[in-house]
């Protein structure tokens, strides 16, 4: 139930909460906030099974609620490596992810 309210609250549209209730899942992935909250666990799952030098750490699960916030801007700036390498295997439309120095570059050219 949380999750539909978080969907809905970090949704660009106006929805309701209750509106999401009644759709299924090929319509909530339609919500950025959903593909981030799939795409991050999806990234994160296939980082421990297929990339073995990739170790769990217990900010983990912060990173993993900041993406699916992240997901209503368009440009997201980290300096941790391994959480932006999670992030950009995520295809969402219009949405980036970038490093400080790689912003402060784009914004000089």
């Amino acid at each position: 139930m949380r999750f539909y309210y978080v969907i809905a609250a970090s949704n660009r549209d106006t929805e309701k909460p209750d509106a999401c209730r009644n759709r299924d899942l090929q319509d909530m992935l339609a919500f950025r906030s959903a593909q981030m909250c799939v795409g991050i666990h999806l990234s994160y799952g296939y980082a421990q099974i297929v990339e073995p030098h990739t170790k769990m750490d217990k900010g983990d699960s912060r990173d993993i609620q900041h993406a699916v916030v992240a997901s209503a801007a368009d440009i997201f700036i980290t300096h941790d490596k391994e959480f932006r390498k999670l992030l950009k295997r995520i295809p969402i439309k219009e949405f980036q992810v970038a490093g400080l120095h790689d912003l402060l570059g784009q914004l000089s050219a």
